[in-house]
């Protein structure tokens, strides 16, 4: 094979400035043809896909979602959804018994919906568009369920900003190869291996704090001196993990797919 063939994975960047340019309905059709071909459990295809172009609904999911600015700017929202309402309407009409919303259930269509998400930034890619996904859809899930109206055994569980690309911008580095991938079976790592896995990240982290020393120094004194204090006690802290993790397990209550006992 041709490595060029794979260029447009291995460069793909997320996009985060888009132009005012409309996405045309027949790329969006092609787009979503891509979307429903991805692979599925049982090809069940236990999810559903909304297109958003309203300013009101962008609005609504910029306030939800952090404030993120390319969320208003995107020609095109793709919220992705777990989705066996659509499975229990089936077994409602034409027999049968529904018992698709458990714990297992659920992972399984997650990673169905997901696998479809990432068809549709791939294909988009292919089609000229630039894609950026929101991780925060997962902030307030109840007030997403209820702004689109979502029925039973229906969850958000990815939101897809897309549009045409306004910028080019840097290829934030990965981890190495060999720190994720492993031969036949997992192996853990010695204190030496995490340090050489992640040297880029904390070596990227002091060249930022060479550029802003006065922000660098308040991290200082909360103690935050490394990528890993960083990630962990400031941009990821455990009050914000706590907080999300509570809103989806009500958010997966309240369609259904959990109960107060699980």
């Amino acid at each position: 094979m041709n490595n060029s063939e794979l260029n447009f994975i291995f460069n793909r960047r997320s996009i985060r400035k888009f132009t005012s340019q409309p996405i045309p309905q027949d790329v969006i059709t092609e787009l979503m043809r891509a979307v429903i071909s991805a692979p599925s459990a049982g090809n069940l295809q236990n999810y559903s896909v909304i297109l958003i172009t309203s300013p009101d609904k962008k609005s609504s999911l910029y306030e939800l979602c952090g404030k993120q600015q390319w969320i208003l700017e995107a020609s095109l929202l793709l919220l992705f959804c777990v989705d066996t309402n659509r499975l229990f309407r089936w077994v409602e009409v034409m027999g049968g018994s529904f018992h698709f919303n458990g714990a297992s259930v659920f992972l399984t269509a997650f990673a169905d919906t997901v696998i479809a998400a990432h068809t549709a930034v791939l294909a988009g890619e292919l089609l000229g568009l630039g894609s950026v996904y929101i991780g925060r859809i997962l902030n307030e899930p109840v007030s997403i369920v209820k702004l689109f109206k979502l029925p039973k055994f229906v969850f958000p569980a990815v939101l897809l900003c897309m549009g045409y690309p306004a910028e080019i911008p840097y290829k934030t580095s990965r981890l190495p190869m060999g720190s994720i991938i492993h031969e036949e079976e997992y192996k853990d790592y010695t204190v030496q291996e995490v340090k050489n896995i992640f040297r880029d990240k904390e070596e990227g982290f002091l060249n930022w704090c060479k550029n802003d020393p006065v922000f660098c120094e308040k991290l200082s004194k909360m103690g935050i001196t490394t990528s890993s204090r960083f990630t962990t006690l400031y941009h990821y802290p455990k009050d914000f993990i706590q907080r999300v993790d509570k809103n989806v397990k009500e958010a997966l209550m309240y369609q259904g797919f959990l109960r107060n006992s699980d």
